[in-house]
């Protein structure tokens, strides 16, 4: 074998590389192969890669590409644990994947394009289209019939071909260097790349029956021999959308985008008669207007650089528009490398034109002096342009009315069926029952009574004043499930579970204990997902949200607690949550097919551990699992936890609040999350097949059956063949600690045992000592925000605290403070070390250098401790200067109340850091919470300093929407009136800076300050008194 061909030791290979055949990997460690060019790129004079699949099973996958590394699924061998560094980082690639039709790059998650999939019998060939200095554009062909094509940012010498195989068995006819010889030519239709929804047929395009917008390209750019089209227009289709839209776009459009709605692209609506360019809509055109049917539109090109190959440069050339052989308009474009390719959006079904690439170009008496304006005119239409106003989430209140508040859209119920009014755009609109579930009344239900796949409905539960302009479950504390089988949890994670539709009855039921709530999902009896919303005092109201077409749904608002109660017992296997792609047979749970993608497949159990139930095992099956000498990145794990996300381990190292002991069989360790620490404890023997794996907690004596799932301090043990080998004691939250089994690939068998003796324990006694002591720490840490006042904290540093080993180590943060701020900042200093954090506060003795000690560049995040005086302050003007010069956020923590921005010569700079300012003079420990919450999220983004505008009347609407939204802004007390106050601030404010009264937005008005306001009570909707059997919401009321 020459060694310019890479593979792995399990591909069959000719010694020209020319056949490639790959067994079935099944029981192989390692379930991907890769066959790699490493010395041979492609190049002008063989500028193809071509692979015929000659054989392909039908759960073998593979992916061809070009890449300067092995692998084109950057996840395919990643251990789950591992966290991506910056020099992981992959370069670019691009790659076509036959189980999705997917084409991506392994350098980015965005940008993806969605193709058709290949099997056996086609054939996928990649061509080297064009080439700068910095990248290299790709056509990609299905079949020899043009598919997409991708900018590759490698050098040229990495431009290299790219096989990786999945599973087997697999058989490749593969050219590695060829010559182009796929003929393509933009006088044949058939060659132009058509989306499914339009027919072709000699030289007409027409749309079939579809609301969507679809572009059709040329497959050849415009060149000196072809720089002008002409369509006709034989249809405009039915009434609505831009009509056909005829213009140019760059080499890498999106099928799905007409021309001048995306950037390196510009087009004519002739709908509208308005010209688009690079997202942006020309309004200054006074001689436009709309066409009509029998028009021919023309589009076409003038370079001042003629010279061959010059086209496809990036260079500012002259797009003019045609109507019936009369120039429309003409300006200065900035064309993309790769050159401008001809392109037709259509957006109306029935819409029909007639194309013609080969008429003559029309007169144009001008173009000499409109090519003179190319070197000296900017890129763009000569006349004015209007930037489309952009928006963020909106509270809407809704309507009151009976025991309901709504959305307009949505309606009264009619009895007890709701139907919306009329077609719900993304985002979605909700109804919400005004009186709140309760322990005696904790559960309702819906049942789908006519709709079909393109309305979307989700059921659950919000809070009180939630904005009805959303879903259940996209704001926080408020959980939703809709029918396409998402459950939405707070805005911040989300579930895949068993979709819903016309037929099936859905029960949101909610189960209390004392500091969370378990909201549980059950379809057609069968408990399909379950999830916490954290605190004892938020209200949770039901509530249904729709989206896309209308869809009917009957419900029963609120039912009693049943009798006997809704009991999903461990015992019946079938009562597990389970996901899609496992099979359970008797006991016994398996993968059930082969998958290129290894996700975790989850199976948790629908109740926790407790007196009773203090025991579990998980007997593995596995014919493959690490050994010391064989290593398997993604293998079985399983134990006990209270989050119900389906994520890896070290995503829930990432959640406050998550509580977790498991064993992963990747790591060969017991991993653990509790109140004090969370690591992996790694072993010396390696698991394999035939062992079983056993987790149980233990209870202090005197905690009876009906104490076992409030938060208290327990033991949690593991076992290995009935004999225990690791324990801790562990702060069990509230609700339990529910046992779980995630498998990844095929192959990975195991059986449960939910009713194995327990095993015996010799070490109660000093369980019980350890659970004693450790609970005697969570104790004293917990003291630390609970009995200073703001007084005691700026006369009296608090005591120094050691900083908890866990995942939020990797976030450095300095913490800055004037001498007068010194003791409050030790306390903000000694909350982030108690969360895990690496904080710095330098010594009160150096508070008098003008640069923090040690340098701020050493940290990821800034704190500024903020007071009136900080306006004032030249050290917090440095630290500001110095975080904009190193790109470093910063968060200021307010811990006075006083006016915002303090008035001073800083006040123009600390305005600038509205957004991310945090009111801690209420409640400090809550703001605390929150600086660690904008620590985790601002970490890496660089200075974040910026201009807030406010729309007089509507922004600080939008402004607390976003903030709910982003911010996540969960703990303030709710204050019914602070959108009220919120908008006459704006517009006093506006008024004292524009006295003229016009209508024109105000250039620089602050972002509202959340006040943290006392509860009060509750309105009475008619016909409808709200009831409440819990305390007012801590949650920020959502605006």
């Amino acid at each position: 074998m020459d060694k310019w061909l890479d593979c792995s030791p399990d591909i069959e290979c000719t010694n020209d590389g020319s056949l490639l055949k790959v067994s079935d990997l099944s029981l192989k460690s390692k379930h991907i192969l890769h066959a790699h060019s490493t010395k041979r790129p492609l190049n002008a004079d063989q500028p193809c890669f071509e692979v015929e699949i000659v054989k392909q099973a039908k759960d073998a996958y593979l992916a061809i590409g070009l890449s300067k590394e092995c692998y084109l699924d950057p996840e395919a061998l990643k251990d789950d644990e591992n966290e991506e560094r910056a020099a992981d980082k992959r370069p670019d690639s691009v790659s076509y994947f036959s189980d999705d039709g997917t084409v991506c790059s392994a350098a980015k998650e965005s940008g993806k394009d969605h193709l058709p999939t290949y099997s056996q019998g086609d054939v996928i060939t990649f061509y080297l289209d064009y080439q700068t200095s910095e990248k290299s554009l790709v056509c990609i062909f299905k079949n020899r019939q043009l598919a997409c094509r991708r900018w590759i940012t490698l050098e040229r010498d990495l431009v290299l071909p790219t096989i990786n195989v999945w599973w087997g068995p697999v058989e490749l006819r593969v050219k590695w260097q060829a010559e182009f010889t796929i003929s393509l030519l933009h006088d044949n239709l058939e060659h132009w790349r058509v989306p499914d929804t339009v027919t072709v047929k000699d030289n007409l395009l027409l749309m079939r029956n579809s609301y969507q917008t679809t572009t059709v390209q040329s497959p050849v750019c415009f060149n000196n021999d072809f720089n002008y089209f002409e369509v006709k227009l034989v249809s405009m289709g039915e009434s609505g959308g831009q009509g056909p839209v005829i213009g140019l776009s760059s080499a890498t459009y999106r099928q799905s985008q007409y021309p001048g709605s995306t950037y390196e692209s510009v087009g004519l609506a002739t709908t509208e008669g308005f010209i688009y360019q690079d997202k942006r809509k020309h309004t200054g055109m006074k001689t436009a207007c709309p066409c009509s049917e029998g028009d021919t539109i023309g589009c076409g090109v003038l370079y001042s650089q003629q010279s061959e190959g010059c086209q496809r440069m990036n260079q500012k050339v002259v797009v003019f528009f045609t109507r019936n052989q009369q120039v429309l308009h003409h300006g200065v474009f900035d064309q993309s490398p790769g050159g401008y390719f001809p392109a037709i959006g259509l957006q109306s079904s029935g819409c029909s034109v007639e194309v013609s690439t080969t008429c003559p170009v029309p007169s144009l008496p001008d173009s000499e002096s409109w090519l003179k304006k190319v070197n000296s005119s900017f890129a763009g239409l000569p006349i004015g342009v209007v930037l489309p106003k952009t928006s963020g989430p909106k509270h809407e209140d809704g309507i009151k009315e009976g025991c309901f508040r709504f959305s307009s859209l949505i309606g009264l119920p009619d009895g007890d069926v709701i139907t919306p009014k009329e077609k719900i755009a993304e985002g979605g609109q909700m109804i919400q029952y005004l009186s709140p579930l309760t322990p005696e009344m904790p559960l309702f239900s819906m049942e789908i009574t006519d709709g079909d796949d393109s309305g979307v409905v989700c059921i659950g539960v919000s809070r009180s004043e939630q904005s009805v302009g959303c879903l259940p479950g996209s704001l926080v504390d408020s959980v939703g499930y809709t029918s396409t089988g998402t459950v939405l949890i707070g805005s911040v994670s989300s579930i895949t579970t068993a979709p819903f539709k016309q037929g099936d009855v859905i029960i949101c039921h909610i189960e209390y204990f004392d500091s969370a709530k378990s909201v549980r999902f059950i379809k057609n009896g069968q408990l399909v997902c379950t999830a916490q919303v954290k605190g004892s005092g938020t209200d949770l109201y039901p509530s249904v949200g729709f989206v896309g077409n209308p869809t009917s749904v009957r419900l029963k608002w609120q039912h009693t607690k049943p009798e006997p109660p809704m009991d999903f017992t461990q015992a019946n296997l079938t009562n597990w949550l389970c996901s899609s792609g496992l099979k359970l047979t008797g006991n016994t749970l398996a993968v059930s097919k082969k998958t290129r993608k290894l996700k975790g497949l989850w199976f948790l159990s629908p109740q926790p551990l407790t007196k009773d139930w203090s025991y579990f095992e998980v007997t593995l099956q596995n014919e493959v699992l690490p050994s010391a000498t064989e290593i398997v990145p993604k293998a079985a794990w399983c134990g006990v936890s209270n989050n119900f996300g389906q994520m890896k381990f070290r995503d829930f190292r990432k959640m406050p609040d998550a509580k977790i002991v498991s064993y992963l069989c990747n790591s060969n360790g017991v991993g653990y999350i509790n109140a004090m620490k969370q690591n992996i404890d790694f072993q010396t023997r390696y698991v394999k097949k035939g062992d079983r794996l056993g987790f149980g907690v233990w209870y202090p004596d005197e905690i009876g059956q009906s104490e076992a799932r409030k938060s208290q301090v327990i033991v949690v043990y593991t076992c290995l063949n009935g004999v225990c080998f690791w324990w801790q004691a562990f702060e069990q939250p509230s609700g339990g600690l529910y046992p779980f089994i995630c498998l990844y690939r095929y192959g990975d068998v195991v059986s449960i045992s939910h009713d194995s003796p327990t095993p015996d324990i010799a070490q109660s006694k000093a369980w019980s000592i350890e659970a004693e002591t450790f609970k005697q720490r969570l104790h004293e840490q917990q003291k630390l925000g609970h009995k200073e006042t703001s007084s005691s904290r700026q006369h009296r540093p608090a005591t120094p605290v050691g900083r908890v080993e866990n995942g939020m180590s990797k976030h450095s943060v300095y913490l800055h403070c004037d001498a007068p701020r010194y003791n409050e900042a030790t306390y903000i200093h000694a909350r982030l070390h108690a969360k895990g954090f690496t904080a710095t506060l330098s010594e009160k003795s150096s508070l008098s250098a003008p640069i923090p000690e040690p340098p701020i560049r050493m940290h990821g995040v800034v704190v500024v401790c903020i007071g009136p005086e900080s306006a004032s302050s030249a050290r917090i003007q440095n630290v500001l200067e110095e975080a904009r010069q190193l790109g470093l956020p910063v968060v200021p923590a307010v811990l006075e109340s006083m006016q915002w921005p303090p008035t001073g010569p800083m006040q123009e700079e600390l305005s600038l850091l509205t957004m991310e300012r945090i009111e801690m003079q209420t409640n400090f420990y809550w703001g605390c919470d929150q600086i660690a919450e904008y620590v985790q999220r601002l970490d890496g983004k660089g200075y974040n300093g910026r201009k807030v505008d406010v729309d007089a009347g509507r922004g600080a609407s939008q402004l607390y929407s976003d903030a709910q939204k982003e911010g996540q802004t969960t703990n303030a007390k709710s204050d019914p009136n602070a959108l009220k106050k919120a908008i006459e601030d704006a517009d006093k404010r506006k008024a004292h800076q524009d006295p003229g009264g016009d209508n024109r937005p105000a250039s620089s008005i602050d972002a509202p300050t959340q006040e943290k306001m006392n509860d009060t009570k509750r309105t009475k909707s008619a016909g409808c008194q709200p009831k409440s059997s819990q305390k007012s919401s801590k949650a920020c009321v959502v605006l």
